[in-house]
């Protein structure tokens, strides 16, 4: 049995690469990676920076469609994956901080998560402070054991003490990709 966690082969060169809607999903072995239920990928390239009060949580917003095979995001600022089926949920997503404030204290944290149904399923990322944020891209991967309509979205919040502005640069630092792939067994 191949294993199936997902990565990206760009075609016209044979190496991984970041999902896009010319790559095709594949094995960890190389092999076609085939019955994959459906995927999707946004980003916010062109969209407006999305605002984060400290020591709120928000639900983020990719509103910029590159492939949604099944059309089964809802966009906005209840932004949400709808599960079309039960399997295995890999996610994969960048945030690029375009905070200003030029150093956060070392106790001060970026905290990122992937919700099922409104409840954390798996911590996905985090970036401690004591650095510059301008520019910073976090990124995070998930898999998980999904059911037919769970709602997925990907929320996190700061300690910074201010306003942090996330948002668009280009479609790799700002984004999100998820495969549904067959339950296993």
């Amino acid at each position: 049995m191949a294993n199936l966690i997902p990565k990206c082969i760009d075609q016209s060169t044979g190496r991984p690469t970041r999902p896009g809607a010319a790559d095709s999903l594949v094995a960890v072995d190389g092999s076609p990676l085939s019955g994959a239920l459906d995927y999707i990928e946004y980003n916010q390239v062109g969209e407006s920076t999305q605002s984060v009060p400290t020591s709120t949580v928000v639900i983020f917003e990719f509103n910029n469609q590159v492939t949604d095979s099944d059309s089964n995001v809802t966009t906005g600022s209840n932004w949400r994956y709808t599960v079309p089926a039960d399997g295995i949920l890999f996610v994969h997503f960048g945030l690029r901080s375009t905070d200003a404030t030029p150093s956060w204290a070392a106790s001060e944290a970026i905290d990122i998560a992937v919700y099922v149904d409104g409840s954390i399923r798996q911590r996905a990322g985090w970036q401690w402070g004591g650095q510059g944020t301008a520019g910073q891209v976090l990124t995070g991967t998930a898999i998980l054991d999904v059911s037919q309509n769970d709602e997925i979205s990907l929320r996190g919040g700061h300690s910074s003490g201010n306003t942090t502005d996330f948002g668009p640069s280009t479609a790799d630092e700002h984004f999100i990709t998820m495969a549904l792939l067959p339950p296993k067994g």
